[in-house]
């Protein structure tokens, strides 16, 4: 067993097989308490889009917002005139009706998509990529560092921007063994 100090704050106990020598990924690098920061992300199928930190709950204002200032703007870059599609899933703030109206509006589509299928919905497995990486690298001290790192990583990360592009790419697969299970789970 071995005592090392970490960050000059505390003393954690790690136990290295015989004869390894303690890792960075030996140390737990969360501080006491976990600072939360929500996101709304957006991929494609050139991998991780914006980023966006939500101050408080999101609602369909900060939604419309979002839409408005971050995700019209990458479809415009990214697909040009292109016809593209936006796949959500059924939170409150997607379906109120003033999101809907707003959409309309600007000629967004959407995916029809059900509402309790969240191993679907290929934003998952990059969300579960994305944390597992940010709690590995460790999040901050800051609400500051916390958006900063999620940045870093989601703009930066090879690996998450591949698994990003893989399962967009992968939908139509999905969508397939979905309807070969008549709806029931597809274990992607």
């Amino acid at each position: 067993e071995a005592m090392v100090e970490v960050d000059h704050l505390r003393v954690q106990y790690v136990r290295p097989s015989k004869g390894e020598i303690p890792r960075d990924e030996h140390f737990d690098h969360h501080h006491g308490y976990v600072i939360k920061v929500m996101f709304w992300g957006a991929i494609t199928i050139f991998g991780t889009g914006c980023l966006v930190p939500v101050d408080g709950t999101m609602n369909a204002q900060k939604y419309i917002d979002i839409l408005e200032t971050h995700l019209i703007p990458l479809a415009d870059t990214l697909f040009g005139t292109t016809p593209w599609k936006l796949l959500q899933d059924g939170a409150r703030c997607h379906t109120a009706a003033t999101t809907k109206v707003y959409m309309e509006q600007q000629g967004i589509q959407c995916v029809d998509w059900c509402s309790y299928s969240p191993d679907m919905n290929p934003i998952e497995n990059v969300w579960s990529v994305f944390k597992r990486k940010l709690y590995h690298q460790g999040s901050g001290n800051s609400r500051q560092q916390v958006i900063e790192r999620a940045q870093q990583i989601w703009h930066n990360d090879i690996e998450l921007r591949d698994v990003a592009r893989n399962c967009v790419l992968s939908m139509q697969s999905r969508v397939s063994t979905l309807k070969n299970n008549k709806g029931g789970h597809t274990h992607s």
